[in-house]
């Protein structure tokens, strides 16, 4: 494993295709917007195989960890690869190291993991399961049906664009804390590091307008072929007359129409407490579900796996999946 530059990483993340939105450069500069120190690590600069990058993280009683994203692989890489380029994380002068994939499960990568002794955390802090939805194909259930056609009959504006500005950052800003408070998501946007984000060429805004108000927003990426849900921005309003499902819908359209393939919702919260209407909601476009690599943890020692876990059971009292 060999740690890189920001501007090496652009470069040799060119070469891997349709990378979960975590590993592009979007949000790689969203994280940097939100004060968070980056490293960047590929195993061959000659000839990369395997790329990921990673914040530093302080964790109270713990100390400093690494938030990897990543990595991502070649088709052709294998399964001792893999292996060596985890297990050269051991070598790093950090307490811990956090891997949540967002890239379909792999059993490969998976012995790769446990030959470098990363295991699953000890209580899971976010949903493994996604629904990927095949845009050429799409069928939705007759609920969905019957939304969009309840919302045909409103005065309902799609507009999709491409690197905002810092006006439309504050209008995502202030829908996202009306859903926040609706959702009690525990989290709100900021108007300066979402503009960080959609600056980058794969970020693409998709507004929905009621009578020329703005009700709901949504940020996606797109890769070759298949876009990731980034953040879903809705207000009171869009929650009536089929409004998300005529946002999302639209959508589709124009991924379809640009040869997108692939939609993956980027995560269903099945099981958590109050969330099962967004499951509802994602489940009703009846894509595929598809399970992720997600998330793995390596402690150089032990017990901290099970401190990590009190912590954030008693701390941050975090609603396990």
């Amino acid at each position: 494993m060999v740690q890189i530059e920001h501007l090496e990483f652009i470069s040799i993340s060119k070469g891997f295709i349709n990378k979960p939105f975590e590993v592009t450069n979007a949000w790689v500069e969203y994280q940097k917007a939100k004060g968070s120190n980056v490293l960047f690590f590929v195993d061959s600069i000659a000839q990369p195989q395997i790329l990921c990058w990673s914040k530093i993280k302080k964790v109270k009683f713990i100390g400093e960890v690494l938030e990897v994203q990543g990595p991502i692989y070649k088709e052709n890489v294998t399964t001792k690869q893999l292996y060596k380029f985890l297990n050269d994380f051991k070598d790093l002068p950090y307490k811990g190291v956090f891997i949540n994939l967002g890239t379909v499960y792999n059993i490969e990568l998976e012995v790769a993991f446990r030959k470098a002794l990363f295991k699953r955390p000890i209580g899971q802090s976010s949903t493994s399961l996604t629904i990927v939805v095949q845009i050429d194909e799409f069928s939705p259930d007759t609920n969905w049906k019957r939304n969009v056609k309840s919302a045909n009959q409103e005065n309902f504006r799609f507009e999709l664009k491409h690197k905002i500005s810092i006006q439309d950052c504050k209008i995502i800003e202030e829908l996202h804390y009306e859903n926040s408070k609706i959702k009690k998501l525990g989290y709100t946007l900021d108007a300066k590091e979402i503009k960080a984000l959609v600056e980058e060429d794969n970020i693409y805004v998709c507004f929905l307008y009621k009578d020329e108000t703005p009700i709901a927003a949504r940020i996606i990426s797109i890769e070759e072929n298949i876009s990731y849900d980034v953040f879903a921005c809705n207000s009171l309003e869009s929650r009536k007359n089929g409004a998300t499902q005529f946002l999302m819908q639209s959508v589709f359209e124009y991924l379809k129409s640009i040869n997108v393939n692939h939609f993956d919702f980027s995560r269903i919260p099945l099981g958590k407490k109050g969330a099962n209407g967004v499951y509802e909601f994602k489940k009703a476009s009846r894509g595929d579900i598809v399970q992720y690599n997600g998330e793995w943890v390596f402690f150089a020692n032990n017990k901290l796996r099970h401190l990590y876990y009190l912590y954030n059971l008693f701390v941050n009292k975090k609603d396990f999946y």
